[in-house]
């Protein structure tokens, strides 16, 4: 039967099969012989008590067998909690390791390709879609990662002559002023990027050119302002309202995550003949994209990893991505040689324009169009007065 007693050195509790244990280890009892050696007091039943009750509390024991095999209570150190803490980290880390590697040479093979959720504005304060559970539209992220791949489109063979047959797309009704800055711009879809210094005149250029969309292009509102950066209620986006004279745009403080809050900023109701008729608007403007944390192909992303969706909730992806008409806006580098983010974005974009500020006015200048007229409008180098 076992007994329990207290080491006669530390005063921890022993358990053994013999009675007559007086210490915990051969550490402890050389410890105790040199305090008697030496003429020192040997401690109080109480003291005994105390040490072991404060290192109880203090450290963690485990029984573990010595050299002849008999189990003892020993303490364990810190080393040794660190180094079991660093070991378990070290595997975990090596499994999410293996774990992902496998799982992207498997998606290689299918040819799947996954997109990570981008984050996202929420008042002042970003929020990550969450990878686990269900998307914000319904898809689980088993079924997303089996969603058709954007790379398997099916190939398009046009003659020229076919071509040539098909009538001439439409193009935007603009006065013009700025039909002389922007060329034979068309209808949405198309994208552009505008980017400058801090007070070039960015944001106030854009909304200049949402007005005139409104006004002229289309009998209904067809503009949403994304003013991430700036607080919509703020006095700088209302003083920017007021200059511009928009009054027919949407101004929204976030991206929305999901379709029903889509549908709540682009649809709308207008009066015909009194009968309500329902459009969307298909103009957006993205105040800035580094706030925001997206890219020029974002809409494309989102819509190749939602297509899983049931048709009405895919259409409005469909519908941003392949029919609307986005303007991003960009922060300049320090220098304001060039725009923040990569290389390959102006690739992406129909146009680019540059706003300075010089002589204290704001001027936007064309970098690139692909819809420069045949006499010369919207030319790389037109310049256009912001302000």
């Amino acid at each position: 039967m076992a007994t329990t007693n207290y080491c006669r050195s530390c005063g921890v509790d022993i358990s053994s099969q013999r009675s007559d244990s007086l210490y915990c280890g051969e550490k402890c009892s050389k410890r105790y012989r040199r305090r008697v050696q030496k003429g020192l007091s040997r401690p109080t039943r109480a003291q005994q008590f105390h040490h072991g009750l404060r290192d109880r509390q203090r450290v963690e024991y485990h029984r573990s067998p010595d050299k002849v095999g008999q189990v003892r209570t020993t303490k364990r150190s810190k080393a040794d909690k660190l180094s079991d803490a660093l070991i378990q980290t070290g595997v975990k880390t090596a499994g999410n390791i293996i774990q992902a590697t496998a799982v992207g040479l498997v998606n290689k093979h299918l040819g799947i390709v996954s997109a990570a959720p981008p984050k996202l504005l929420q008042g002042q304060h970003y929020v990550q879609q969450q990878g686990q559970g269900l998307l914000s539209d319904g898809v689980s992220p088993s079924s997303a990662a089996q969603l058709p791949s954007s790379t398997r489109i099916p190939l398009v063979i046009r003659s020229g002559e076919e071509l040539a047959a098909r009538p001439a797309f439409n193009r935007l009704n603009l006065p013009e002023e700025w039909s002389q800055f922007l060329g034979d711009i068309p209808l949405p879809p198309f994208t552009m990027l505008v980017w400058g210094m801090n007070g070039s005149g960015k944001s106030s250029w854009s909304m200049r050119f949402l007005r005139v969309i409104d006004e002229y292009a289309y009998r209904t509102p067809a503009s949403v302002y994304c003013s991430a950066e700036e607080d919509v209620d703020g006095v700088t986006v209302q003083h920017r309202q007021q200059l511009t004279g928009l009054t027919t745009s949407r101004f929204i403080n976030r991206l929305p995550v999901n379709s029903k809050e889509w549908k709540q900023v682009l649809w709308d109701s207008y009066q015909k003949e009194d009968n309500p008729q329902w459009y969307y608007r298909n103009v957006l403007v993205l105040d800035s994209m580094s706030v925001l944390d997206i890219t020029p192909q974002y809409f494309g992303d989102e819509y190749d990893r939602r297509r899983g969706l049931p048709e009405e909730k895919l259409f409005v992806w469909d519908y941003l991505a392949h029919r609307s008409g986005r303007i991003y806006i960009a922060h300049a580098t320090k220098d304001g040689r060039e725009y923040i983010g990569a290389s390959d974005w102006a690739h992406d974009v129909d146009i680019v324009i540059e706003c300075v500020k010089s002589s204290g006015r704001g001027q936007a200048i064309i970098r690139k169009n692909r819809f420069t007229a045949s006499d010369g409008r919207g030319s790389i180098g037109s310049t256009m007065n912001i302000w």
